[in-house]
C-alpha cells in the first residue's frame, strides 16, 4: 500500500483550486449544465456564488468542448473531488455588527446560546429565543450572511488568506465643545475604519473555521492524511499603528503623547 501524503488543509485547497481547479471540472461543467441557483438567494449571493465558480462562454463544437473538459477532468486526482464536495457542503456563518466589534454565528453556536436566526424579505436577522417576565421582546438584530464555500474557493484559488487591514491612526481630528474656539481635545483619525477592520477580522475567522472543519472531515482520504490549519488563528497585531504627519509638530502635539484607543 503506497504511503500517503501528509498536507495542511490550506495547502491542499491551493492544491485544489488553484493548481487543478477542481470546481470547474466537475460533472456539471463537463457537460456545459447550468445549475439553477436557490430563489432564496439574495443578489450578493448569487454574484458572490458566480465570482466563485466562475463563468465561460462556449463557442467550440459541443463534442470537442465536452471531450477537451473530460480531459481536465481526468488529470484531476480523485481525492480532490471529496474535497470540493465537502467545500461545498460548508454551512454559512453570519456576522452581527456593533460598532468596531463583530459577532460570528453560525447556527449550531446560535442554537446553543438560545438565540434564533431567521431570513425575512432577503434579510438575516437573529434575537434572543428567550426574555424575562415582564421585559419587553428583543429587538430583531440584522446579519450579514457569508457563503462559506465562496470565501474557501476564493483564497484558495488566489492561493491568498483572507486580507486584515492594520488599525492604523494617521492624524487626530479636534474636538470643541460648546462656543470654545479651543480644541478640548483630539481623536483618532484612520487610515480604515475600525468598523471595517472588525468586519474583515470576522470573514478571516470564519475562513479559518472552516479550514478546521474541513480538517476535521477530511482528514483522511485515500492518498492524503490532512491536518492543520497552520494558519495562525488572530494574526492580527492588536496594537495601533501610528504614522506622523508633518502638521503635528505645527500644531505642538505628537502623536507619541496620544494614547491609542483600546479596542475589543
Amino acid at each position: 500500500m503506497a504511503q500517503k501524503e501528509t498536507i495542511d488543509i490550506e495547502a491542499l485547497l491551493v492544491r485544489a483550486y488553484r493548481q487543478y481547479q477542481v470546481d470547474r471540472a466537475t460533472p456539471e461543467k463537463i457537460l456545459g449544465l447550468v445549475v439553477p441557483m436557490l430563489p432564496s438567494e439574495s443578489n450578493y449571493m448569487i454574484v458572490a456564488r458566480h465570482l466563485a465558480y466562475g463563468t465561460s462562454i462556449d463557442t467550440s463544437p459541443a463534442g470537442a468542448n465536452i471531450l477537451g473538459r473530460a480531459t481536465d477532468a481526468a488529470a484531476v486526482p480523485e481525492d480532490l473531488f471529496a474535497v470540493h464536495d465537502a467545500v461545498l457542503a460548508l454551512d454559512d456563518y453570519f456576522i452581527e455588527r456593533a460598532r468596531d466589534v463583530c459577532m460570528v454565528w453560525d447556527r449550531e453556536t446560535a442554537a446553543r446560546a438560545d438565540v434564533e436566526i431567521w431570513q425575512q424579505d432577503g434579510e438575516w436577522f437573529a434575537r434572543a429565543k428567550r426574555w424575562g417576565a415582564g421585559e419587553p421582546e428583543p429587538p430583531a438584530r440584522r446579519l450579514q450572511q457569508v457563503s462559506t464555500s465562496v470565501i474557501v474557493i476564493l483564497n484558495a484559488r488566489a492561493g491568498i488568506r483572507p486580507t486584515v487591514d492594520d488599525l492604523e491612526i494617521v492624524d487626530q481630528r479636534p474636538i470643541y465643545r460648546g462656543a470654545r474656539k479651543e480644541p478640548v481635545g483630539y481623536e483618532p483619525v484612520y487610515l480604515i475604519s475600525p468598523e471595517m477592520i472588525a468586519v474583515q477580522r470576522a470573514e478571516y475567522q470564519v475562513w479559518h473555521c472552516a479550514l478546521a472543519l474541513l480538517a476535521a472531515q477530511i482528514s483522511e482520504l485515500d492518498t492524503l492524511t490532512v491536518t492543520g490549519p497552520a494558519a495562525p488563528l488572530s494574526p492580527w497585531d492588536e496594537k495601533v499603528i501610528h504614522t506622523p504627519n508633518p502638521l503635528d509638530v505645527q500644531d505642538n502635539r505628537t502623536l507619541g503623547e496620544e494614547r491609542p484607543i483600546e479596542r475589543n
